[in-house]
């Protein structure tokens, strides 16, 4: 699992982060007389550390004990706040995810650490559609249905 931060911005205010969510709108305040609840934020904007790795990355830059076990207790925290997203790599080639950047977006917004977006297009992509319909004429049209086609 590589945890990401959403698309959200946050900005310190004393003793709190103030961290806005784009969609749905929200205003979310958190406690960090610390600071360290802002470097882990910072830690997960790329999406690019595991557990652990966010772990050694908090502990040499905050000069804290932290355990992956915290990690995880906070990831589980954020992650009930609708403010994270696992971009572990792997499910799409990097020209769908350059194609697709736009659907990728849009199902971030409701992805969390258990589903990824990529896995949402995925599933499109493997999917199979078939359209079943009719052909009618409507009233006081002249076009005739496709040849082929009884009206």
């Amino acid at each position: 699992m590589y945890p990401k931060l959403k698309n959200v911005v946050w900005e310190r205010s004393d003793d709190e982060v103030r961290i806005v969510v784009a969609e749905p709108m929200e205003e979310i305040e958190l406690s960090d007389e610390t600071g360290l609840l802002e470097t882990f934020l910072t830690l997960l904007g790329d999406g690019t550390r595991t557990v652990g790795e966010l772990a050694n990355a908090l502990c040499d830059r905050t000069g804290s004990e932290i355990s992956s076990e915290d990690v995880l207790e906070s990831l589980e925290t954020l992650d009930g706040l609708g403010l994270l997203v696992d971009a572990s790599p792997g499910v799409l080639t990097g020209p769908q995810l350059e194609r697709y950047a736009s659907n990728l977006a849009f199902f971030g917004n409701y992805c969390t650490l258990a589903d990824r977006p990529a896995d949402f297009q995925r599933a499109l992509l493997d999917s199979h559609v078939v359209f079943l319909g009719s052909v009618a004429r409507l009233p006081g049209s002249s076009r005739s249905p496709a040849p082929g086609w009884a009206a």
